[in-house]
């Protein structure tokens, strides 16, 4: 089997631009911290170098030009201006961009991009898709977007550990070794019952020779019963010598099918952070375009699920945070009024319960505006004014699930 090099390198890359992506993070905190500029310049150096091997010019380039930006700023011993952050995350949606497409206008556009960061210019970089709005109208940036939807931040494909449809193969197998280990079973326990009763049955033989009357009209017909009792007698224990064999190698399959259903299941099991380390970067970019401040606190992210279940809840969990940014955390400016602190607060956090894994978000904003879901509610049809007056505080909660 071929070594898939592109396959290797998409891998290396998804890892690099969200390491990328959380140090910039982190370094827009701490702005002077020369431990996160040194990281940044290392992992685009390693980007650099991926590219070069493959020979993905394109990357390569944009890869150079930022380590060259954290050079100069280490030799300088300077600070990072914020302008680099967005430089460095605009960096990580080009090569994501790059890699998703054949983009010929991408290099272009960075290139600009670099140029005015050195000439001290506004970016005015353009931003992933989104559709998040302030409640009242479009989102407050109108700066251009970028052709990568904002959901590639929930991508857990790098994190996992075999192809998917692989491991499905695998475990379908596990459940057909199962199932036929459960009928060996029944097959052995069927000759283990025949042996015991050709058991019985020498037994029952053995007592009816011994009862024969020792003449020597019967005598020879009596030992020619013997011999084949005692034929018979080494027959059945051998049968159940190979029945023991059978409990030996049936035990051993058994564990072998139990250790492989449980190795395949874990090898489809990611941890939650393979989509949560998502969220902070969403978070910032919405919470940019709405002119509000917001920080994600994040628990229970090593909670491991099955991979179907984390894909699966990217979409929805960007929705919620969505939602929580436009409709529940205030502007700066009402939180003050409010003596909130200026900044927001998500709080999402990951609950393993025995079989089932629960995800709770919540944020210090206003709460849901019930007044605001009324009028969406009746002005779409979905409800009447007389069933609404009838409905629980719970019940008409379950209007915001509804698209649109």
């Amino acid at each position: 089997m071929g070594v898939n090099v592109m396959e290797i390198f998409e891998k290396e890359v998804a890892n690099l631009t969200q390491k990328i992506t959380t140090t910039a993070l982190e370094l827009e905190k701490a702005p002077a911290d020369r431990s996160l500029l040194e990281d940044l310049m290392r992992s685009f150096h390693t980007l650099k170098g991926s590219a070069r091997a493959i020979q993905f010019d394109a990357i390569l380039e944009v890869a150079h030009a930022m380590e060259g930006l954290y050079h100069q700023l280490l030799d300088h011993d300077g600070t990072a201006r914020p302008d680099l952050i967005e430089l460095s995350l605009f960096a990580t949606d080009i090569v994501k961009m790059l890699m998703g497409s054949d983009e010929k206008e991408a290099p272009h556009i960075f290139a600009q991009s670099i140029i005015k960061y050195q000439s001290g210019q506004p970016l005015d970089l353009p931003r992933k898709r989104t559709t998040a709005t302030d409640g009242s109208g479009d989102i407050s940036s109108q700066s251009p977007t970028l052709p990568v939807p904002i959901e590639d931040e929930f991508d857990i494909t790098a994190t996992r550990s075999a192809d998917p449809n692989t491991l499905d193969k695998l475990l379908r197998l596990t459940g057909e070794l199962t199932v036929a280990m459960t009928a060996f079973e029944q097959e052995r326990s069927t000759f283990r019952l025949f042996a015991d009763e050709l058991g019985t049955l020498s037994r029952r033989i053995e007592l009816n020779v011994a009862r024969m009357p020792d003449r020597s009209s019967t005598r020879t017909d009596t030992q020619q019963l013997k011999e084949l009792y005692g034929d018979l007698a080494k027959l059945q224990k051998s049968l159940t010598n190979r029945i023991d064999a059978l409990d030996q190698v049936e035990n051993r399959l058994s564990v072998i099918s139990s250790s492989m259903s449980t190795q395949v299941t874990e090898a489809r099991l990611v941890a939650m952070d393979s989509v949560l380390k998502g969220v902070p970067r969403v978070v910032r970019d919405l919470a940019r375009d709405l002119d509000k401040r917001c920080r994600v606190e994040v628990a229970g992210d090593t909670t491991r699920v099955d991979s179907a279940v984390v894909e699966a809840i990217g979409v929805p969990l960007l929705h919620l945070v969505r939602n929580a940014l436009a409709h529940g955390i205030e502007k700066p400016s009402q939180r003050e009024a409010l003596g909130k602190p200026s900044e927001g607060t998500i709080h999402i956090e990951v609950r393993k319960l025995s079989t089932e894994v629960r995800l709770v978000v919540q944020d210090d904003g206003a709460g849901v505006n019930s007044e605001a879901i009324r009028a969406k509610a009746l002005a779409r049809g979905d409800i009447t004014e007389e069933t609404w007056s009838n409905l629980s505080q719970h019940e008409r909660l379950q209007f915001i699930f509804l698209p649109g």
